[in-house]
């Protein structure tokens, strides 16, 4: 895929860029605190002042792609580039330290940081350590093409990235990519794990070939029920007398007493395995927590008290998930979760969400104002999502119109069914309200007739 003429549309793709940069933010800051949550204490978190040194490296590269069409030298190297290809922005530290009013230590320090993200991909100097050249990494920059109108960047991004934090941001931000990867998400986020309320199902494994079904725990060593049961003998259910079976299904003899493990090693075996359960809880209640601080914290220095406190609580979220698996969906759930609540305060700008803080905010007895109390808005999401997807081949506002009567006349159950339509054709064909306002009167006049004659 050639780009022509390549500009970076800020007025559209910015909040997706922003995103991606938070979704990497996330990833890195999760594998750093669990590192440290460890005892390596050798590599620190991306704070706020490295998204803001982000984003004048977005704007500053967008001004050179901008310069790229009036100078005629520049033009070689940017017009008519590969897609995906590496993004160049020649700085130094001096300019930067100009815009961003930082120190030019703390600019260094600021790079560094990123390129062991790989946000920034590497550094090239030139002469000086304060001229050099960053390559930013190509699959978070949608590049757009003033020649192609048709030409998606976030789609080509999401067909040809290997990055899955990528993939997962894009389906969660872009309705495109989501709509395109629609059959994708319900296959591997299943209706089933909504909360923790919910009890998880053991994962299935089908073999297409063989048509063979397995069970699938996420651990090599299976659950501790799994292991407990194999160091207990069977209860000898047969109706001859004198036969018993052991663990194995091997019959022994009535005098034989079988007897149970009780060796050091089966209670080792025990403590490694709820060691490996409360590890794996506290890993993902890591991963949670630092997302949520990317995306709805950016602004903000955390403290690690409240670090702390935050993964405490997030363990809450993944105590009854019984496998890796499952804690992969769910982790996938609740960063949706949390990127319907970032677009619910960009459009509420009223709500005040600054007396919010980490720990507070996961802590599942918040029912007023916690991220618990979000478990309804991913199921209503994908919901209208689903009907936005059914709807998008409807053109006219007569077919609008005929749709929003016949889901009324099905649905109808009581007046919120008539003002969801209604609000419905509101924003897709207004001109059609009058009409809708009449036929619904008749259809419920209709409905309610029948019920009296019932």
């Amino acid at each position: 895929m050639i780009i022509q003429i390549p500009y970076i549309d800020t007025d559209n793709h910015f909040a997706a860029i922003m995103a991606l940069y938070d979704a990497k933010s996330a990833e890195y800051n999760g594998i750093v605190s669990i590192e440290r949550d460890n005892g390596d204490m050798t590599r620190n978190l991306l704070k706020s002042a490295h998204r803001e040194l982000y984003r004048e490296f977005i704007f500053s590269l967008k001004a050179r792609l901008s310069s790229s069409r009036y100078v005629f030298r520049d033009a070689p190297e940017l017009l008519q580039m590969k897609a995906l290809s590496a993004l160049i922005l020649p700085t130094n530290r001096k300019r930067l330290s100009e815009f961003t009013k930082k120190s030019e230590a703390t600019i260094y320090r600021l790079t560094e940081r990123l390129i062991d993200a790989k946000i920034i991909l590497k550094k090239v100097n030139h002469g000086t350590q304060r001229d050099y050249e960053l390559y930013l990494n190509p699959e978070m920059i949608p590049i757009s093409d003033y020649k192609n109108e048709e030409y998606n960047p976030l789609l080509f991004i999401l067909k040809n990235t290997t990055d899955i934090t990528i993939q997962q941001a894009l389906r969660s931000i872009c309705t495109p990519c989501s709509s395109i990867l629609n059959t994708l998400n319900k296959k591997i986020i299943t209706e089933n794990i909504q909360e923790h309320e919910v009890e998880s199902a053991v994962p299935i494994v089908i073999n297409e070939q063989s048509g063979t079904i397995n069970e699938n725990t996420g651990d090599s060593r299976g659950s501790l029920e799994d292991l407990i049961a194999l160091n207990m003998p069977k209860i000898n259910t047969s109706k001859k007398v004198g036969v018993m079976l052991n663990a194995f299904g091997v019959q022994i003899q009535q005098n034989t007493t079988p007897k149970i493990n009780t060796s050091g090693n089966y209670g080792q075996k025990l403590q490694d395995i709820r060691k490996n359960e409360e590890e794996r809880t506290r890993r993902y209640a890591i991963m949670l927590v630092e997302f949520v601080i990317s995306v709805l914290f950016s602004n903000r220095k955390i403290y690690k008290s409240e670090r702390e406190k935050a993964f405490k609580f997030s363990e809450y979220y993944f105590k009854d998930l019984n496998s890796i698996s499952s804690c992969e969906i769910a982790l996938e759930q609740y960063r949706e979760r949390v990127r319907l609540v970032q677009s619910y305060l960009e459009k509420n700008t009223a709500f005040n969400f600054d007396n919010i803080w980490p720990a507070h905010y996961m802590n599942p007895e918040n029912y007023s104002s916690g991220f618990i109390m979000t478990q309804k808005w991913l199921k209503k999401h994908r919901e209208y999502k689903e009907l936005q997807f059914k709807t998008r081949k409807i053109k006219t506002e007569q077919q609008m119109l005929s749709y929003a009567l016949k889901r009324l006349e099905q649905e109808y159950r009581n007046k919120s069914a008539f003002v969801y339509w209604r609000s419905y054709l509101l924003n897709k064909a207004p001109g059609k309200i009058q009409e809708y306002e009449h036929a619904a009167l008749a259809i419920l006049q209709n409905k309610s007739t029948n019920k009296q004659i019932v």
